[in-house]
């Protein structure tokens, strides 16, 4: 899959249709920043948090959803964004085991970098090699755990574009097909991610506003990415079966 190619199509997609996307994208900004308000006005942090996850769980697979039509040639409306609440509570299922896998990844490599900092804070009082050997050790642990997370957030990419498509799927299959899917196309998707790098450090610049062309631009360039993971998929899912049964 060409990335120039993907983000091509985005762009013929998107024709017609930016007015609705750059609408709902901005609804989710003022939502959020309603929160940040709230929280900033009168202190309360976790009734923030409450309210963008209520956000969150009311539009997103609206959000997913109009990003989809579009990827696939299809003409949308922000009213869109208001008609996949039905799908709130899986999105958000799905959002929190991701989010809690992360969380204990960042937590294990926290652990490794303090202890790296104690080993190097107590040089004095630790044998030379010894130093040495839990430097690089350490070094490669917090390397390999930064690398897992990375995997695991690729691995897990797909998963609201798989509960678009297939919502009556079980939470189980909507993950494990998610990491199948990409087996092949991790580097790929990487790539095709970081290639918007630019864009998104330019956005900082605009304060954000820039953003609100950026994030469906994005969007539906990752949804081309997964409809053409999801053809190639389904063309060799019957021939990994058959394996399986050797």
């Amino acid at each position: 899959m060409k990335r120039e190619k993907l983000k091509s199509k985005a762009r013929k997609n998107l024709k017609g249709n930016y007015t609705p996307l750059v609408l709902s994208t901005m609804v989710f900004a003022i939502a959020f920043l309603f929160g940040n308000i709230l929280d900033l006005v009168l202190d309360v942090h976790y009734l923030a948090i409450l309210f963008s996850v209520v956000i969150a769980m009311v539009l997103m697979m609206g959000y997913i959803d109009s990003i989809m039509k579009v990827s696939r040639g299809k003409k949308v409306d922000i009213e869109n964004l208001f008609k996949h609440t039905h799908l709130g509570l899986k999105y958000t299922v799905l959002s929190l085991i991701i989010a809690l896998l992360i969380s204990l990844l960042t937590l294990l490599l926290a652990i490794s970098l303090k202890s790296m900092q104690t080993i190097v804070i107590n040089i004095a009082d630790i044998n030379i090699f010894l130093y040495i050997f839990l430097v690089i050790m350490g070094t490669l642990l917090s390397m390999a755990i930064f690398l897992f997370m990375i995997y695991l957030a690729i691995s897990f990419s797909q998963v609201y574009f798989i509960l678009r498509d297939e919502p009556e799927a079980s939470i189980g299959d909507i993950l494990s097909k998610s990491f199948d899917m990409l087996d092949g196309y991790r580097i790929q998707y990487l790539t095709l991610a970081l290639n918007f790098l630019g864009w998104i450090i330019l956005g900082v610049f605009t304060l954000g506003i820039l953003y609100l062309w950026i994030i469906p631009y994005i969007m539906v360039t990752l949804a081309n990415f997964y409809y053409e993971l999801k053809n190639r998929y389904s063309y060799s899912a019957p021939l990994k079966e058959e394996k399986k049964k050797i």
